[in-house]
């Protein structure tokens, strides 16, 4: 009998991994036609030569024309590392004005604050320092039986939009607007590629909705499939 139960009870997790909520289906036509201009799907035809159109004037005003690249990646936990490298280099004082940083995963919870400078590093600082950070890790315990993700995706949000105030997002835009670029990769569940978002073009728009897809785009970059869902 003990033998049956652990056979049933495996079963039930495993299914319970392959839990999703339901989707609209979409096709490449209907992806193509709602894709901004801000949003790179390189599945697309002629976006390369797009993104490299936005990205060929970047650091052309520097001497030796050389572009000044900042990417910024995962590690999950170890983020917190790379936030405080970024905190700590900003401190020195010579930390470039990067013309370009990307971000992703972890990363992407950290290029916001470095990309809109040094007047934000102590913003980047209390997000991974002042508690908002630990309670990330809450299971849902039998939940995930039901609901995709091992882990619930409120504390994820809730830290993501509380340290994305729409001062961080103005920073953004007028960053934008100096000729430098702000880059978040997240994937797409459609097409199963990756998708770059100029985080910078949206941040133009001052509408809540576009906020709010602000927010959403770096919890999708740093979201795991199977442990953080992309959604609440």
């Amino acid at each position: 009998m003990r033998r049956v139960l652990a056979a049933l009870a495996l079963a039930a997790l495993v299914l319970g991994g392959c839990q999703t909520l339901p989707r609209v289906p979409y096709g490449l036509e209907t992806l193509n036609a709602a894709s901004p201009d801000y949003r790179y799907n390189f599945i697309e035809p002629g976006t390369r030569v797009r993104f490299l159109g936005d990205i060929g004037g970047v650091g052309r005003e520097h001497p030796s024309g050389e572009l000044q690249l900042l990417p910024l990646s995962g590690g999950g936990a170890n983020g917190a590392y790379g936030a405080g490298v970024m905190y700590g280099w900003g401190r020195r004082g010579d930390r470039p004005e990067f013309d370009v940083v990307t971000g992703v995963s972890a990363g992407a919870l950290i290029a916001p604050f470095v990309f809109a400078g040094s007047a934000f590093d102590p913003a980047l600082r209390e997000a991974f320092t002042d508690g908002r950070a630990k309670n990330l890790l809450r299971s849902r315990g039998l939940g995930a039986l039901l609901w995709p993700g091992v882990f619930k995706p409120e504390p994820l949000r809730k830290l993501i939009t509380n340290s994305v105030t729409p001062g961080l997002v103005e920073a953004v835009g007028a960053e934008h607007r100096k000729g430098r670029r702000l880059y978040i990769a997240t994937t797409s569940l459609d097409t199963q590629t990756q998708v770059v978002w100029d985080m910078g073009a949206l941040a133009q728009r001052t509408d809540p909705e576009s906020r709010q897809l602000f927010q959403n785009i770096l919890i999708a970059s740093s979201s795991i499939p199977g442990v953080f869902p992309p959604y609440c």
